[in-house]
């Protein structure tokens, strides 16, 4: 019987490499999927893994990932490999032991974050590949492309070079905010995958444990202290220099994210308690991540939720 079941799930593991193989050379090779089918790459181990072990899903990966270097080189291989396959482990774990949505969530987050701060150091320190450096250069690329195209078509040349001045000088600004950027990228990237790893493997008759209801969500209060204690770092840093002025302001603004997740959940909150505002939920939701107004009012409520706790005294579940 032991020996069936090895054999099964190693039957099954050479397939979910078979599996996880076509996607990683759809994600790299297929422009117009291939953010799909890498969002989709690690659900395959994480299938594994509840199945059979968390061992098995780790071994598909590396073997994945050994393969890969054979097709796609080094830099790719370890890409997709850190990227997503420590997320598709970290999903086999959450739904393996049954945590909850949120734990599941947050262990995720931060194995992308480990993946991808990984593969940054074993390509600049083994392979010589500065990465934020190739990205800023393929992004200045596209972007003088994108302006000589424009100046062909007949735009006039004074206003191209004054917005091409200004995006350029907006890009380089960004750098200042990359580790916000890559936490913020591995909370989306978290939240999508397990969204649609609770979709299909609720399909293959997996239970896993569903996300409260948007108009449910709690932000952990402690954003708020951050949010004020990072606002005074950064206010006082020229008074006092031995402050990390860059740290304090992506601590800042990721307690400003929290804190406008917050706000999302009060906007839902309100469709749930009054049934006018239902139809406004979506709207407003979209707005305020577009809309600098309805940015501002979102983060407003969601502060005042915080501080004042008015949903948990209201009842989440409305009148």
């Amino acid at each position: 019987m032991a020996q069936r079941t090895q054999t099964r799930a190693l039957t099954e593991a050479g397939m979910t490499v078979g599996l996880m193989m076509i996607l990683s050379l759809i994600g790299v090779y297929v422009p117009v999927i291939s953010s799909v089918a890498l969002l989709v790459w690690p659900v395959p181990a994480a299938y594994l893994g509840v199945k059979n072990g968390t061992r098995w899903a780790i071994m598909a990966t590396v073997a994945t990932i050994l393969l890969l270097m054979f097709i796609t080189g080094p830099v790719i291989a370890a890409g997709l490999g850190l990227t997503f396959g420590t997320v598709g482990i970290a999903l086999c774990e959450g739904f393996r032991r049954q945590w909850s949505a949120s734990r599941t969530f947050l262990v995720t987050s931060v194995a992308f974050c480990i993946g991808f701060v990984v593969q940054f150091l074993l390509s600049f320190y083994i392979m010589g590949v500065d990465l934020f450096a190739m990205y800023q250069q393929i992004m200045q690329e596209s972007t003088e492309q994108a302006f000589r195209t424009m100046e062909s078509t007949g735009y006039n040349a004074i206003e191209l070079a004054e917005a091409k001045a200004n995006y350029l000088a907006q890009l380089s600004q960004m750098q200042r905010f990359l580790p916000f950027i890559v936490a913020s990228a591995g909370m989306l990237l978290a939240y999508l995958d397990i969204r649609i790893a609770q979709a299909i493997l609720k399909r293959l008759g997996v239970q896993v444990k569903p996300f409260p209801p948007i108009a449910e969500w709690e932000m952990p209060r402690v954003a708020l202290y951050v949010y004020v204690l990072a606002m005074l770092a950064a206010y006082f840093a020229a008074q006092l220099p031995w402050l990390p002025v860059d740290l304090a302001v992506n601590v800042q603004v990721a307690a400003m994210y929290v804190i406008w997740l917050q706000g999302i959940a009060v906007v839902f909150w309100l469709g749930r308690r009054y049934s006018g505002l239902r139809i406004l939920r979506w709207p407003v939701a979209i707005a305020a991540v577009f809309i600098p107004l309805f940015m501002a009012l979102v983060f407003f409520m969601g502060l005042l939720d915080m501080g004042l706790n008015y949903r948990k005294r209201k009842g989440y579940y409305g009148a």
